[in-house]
């Protein structure tokens, strides 16, 4: 899939909000999310159960 310049990326190197609009639920098994209160706050204002 060379032709859709796929290639692995570190989690950390990503928004912790991008792709998360659709989420439900999200355990605080994900540092980057539990300990920034900014981020939860912002979930839970999404209505996503954190």
């Amino acid at each position: 899939m060379k032709w859709l310049d796929i290639r692995e990326t570190d989690v950390s190197d990503l928004s912790p909000l991008e792709g998360l609009e659709n989420l439900k639920g999200v355990g605080v098994d994900y540092p980057v999310i539990g300990n920034n209160e900014e981020v939860v706050e912002k979930l839970r204002g999404r209505g996503v159960d954190v």
